[in-house]
């Protein structure tokens, strides 16, 4: 009878510390999507309700040929950091360890990660671009809408 007191008085402060901890970890902006993935909720909410955005075929062509291209880039620079990631760790079990090398491993990491950024930023300005004025405002208002449902159910 002790024992079974002892742990449920240990899962009771358990679960009272994960329901405080929790919540507050996502008070400050929610759960962070990488820019990529909000590009791809974004294309996909804008080719599902590409009707009542009153997009042309031609703009929807546009976009997807978009996102494909994207797609395609960024398949290729995962690659690319895997491949510099490896090469990363092999230099570091040298022995001894050629700090220069890494640093320039490094460097090179970080300067595909700027270049999948770059990409993905002209991505959605060429989207952007692509639309009318009137298409984005009411894009905008159908995605705040949506935001507003999936969040507030």
């Amino acid at each position: 009878m002790q024992n079974s007191v002892k742990i449920l008085s240990v899962l009771f402060l358990f679960l009272f510390a994960a329901s405080v901890v929790v919540p507050s970890a996502y008070a400050k902006g929610g759960h962070k999507h990488s820019l990529e993935h909000k590009f791809n909720m974004k294309v996909k909410f804008i080719l599902l309700h590409q009707d009542e955005l009153n997009m042309s075929d031609e703009q929807v062509e546009v976009i997807k040929k978009i996102k494909m291209d994207l797609k395609k880039s960024m398949i290729r620079q995962k690659a690319e950091i895997e491949g510099i990631m490896v090469d990363f760790y092999s230099a570091l079990h040298q022995d001894p360890i050629d700090i220069e090398a890494i640093n320039a491993l490094i460097d090179q990491k970080y300067e595909v990660k700027k270049i999948k950024m770059r990409g993905i930023v002209e991505a959605i300005t060429n989207i952007k671009g692509n639309m009318s004025s009137e298409q984005r405002a009411q894009f905008k208002d159908m995605w705040m809408d949506y935001k507003k449902k999936r969040c507030f159910g």
